[in-house]
């Protein structure tokens, strides 16, 4: 085993995840997935077998993640989900980020350890302060579930002006509510379009909302239903509802 290549992959596989979540994929999107093809995408070029990716993945923080997939895709919950707490607390107390965010996750759902909203924060405010985006991201979430919205918007414009498309959304959400900050339907019109335009189902649902009732725009219910019927070929189950109530109506 070439440990200098077989090193940088890993490493690479790392910054891959990391890239991945600070992009927007959160941990609703099967990141698994996602990561797993990565995984064997890269290693399979260099002919390993899985004992052997295993065995290399274990001697670095990815480690944790490889635990996390395979808990995930065999549904064995119990023992793995508390191995993988266990794995993901040893690499956050070595100051990994990512993994700081991973542990925030588990203690705010509960997963492999007794839930614990106030420890989930910790951790989620460590990563964020440190520079995670995806970690800006989820303490802006978190904020949002205890009605701070002021501090929400705070993390959303954050993780929002390094990239993150769900922030972007969520920010959008914000500006159309006036929640945590001015009330600016035409802003988040933007968001919504340009977000909408890189085929983000959700802001496509949305951008269909304020064509349809005049949000941020002009109504127009051609582009309205041109855009819930975006959302619904790429399987948002809200944009599918809403298109049966208009062809009933018209």
């Amino acid at each position: 085993m070439n440990e200098t290549k077989s090193g940088a992959i890993v490493d690479g596989l790392i910054d891959y995840i990391i890239t991945k979540h600070d992009g927007g994929i959160t941990f609703d999107d099967q990141i698994q997935l996602i990561i797993t093809k990565k995984i064997y995408q890269d290693f399979n070029n260099l002919l390993y077998t899985f004992d052997q990716v295993q065995q290399l993945l274990t001697k670095k923080m990815l480690q944790s993640i490889f635990n996390n997939l395979i808990d995930w895709l065999s549904n064995e919950k119990e023992e793995n989900s508390i191995k993988s707490f266990e794995l993901f607390s040893k690499a956050a107390n070595d100051n990994c980020l990512i993994a700081k965010v991973y542990l925030a996750k588990c203690y705010y759902d509960g997963y492999g350890t007794t839930l614990d909203h106030p420890l989930a924060f910790k951790y989620y405010q460590e990563s964020a302060k440190n520079g995670s985006i995806i970690g800006q991201f989820y303490l802006g979430k978190l904020y949002e579930s205890i009605n701070n919205e002021v501090e929400s918007v705070y993390w959303y414009k954050k993780a929002a002006k390094s990239g993150n498309t769900s922030a972007k959304l969520y920010l959008a959400n914000c500006y159309r509510l006036g929640r945590g900050i001015d009330k600016n339907e035409i802003k988040a019109f933007k968001y919504y379009k340009t977000l909408a335009n890189k085929k983000i189902v959700d802001a496509q649902l949305k951008l269909g909302d304020c064509f349809y009732n005049g949000i941020g725009t002009k109504l127009d219910t051609t582009q309205a239903k041109y855009w819930y019927e975006k959302a619904a070929n790429n399987g948002n189950i809200v944009a599918k509802i809403i298109l049966k109530i208009i062809i009933t109506k018209q």
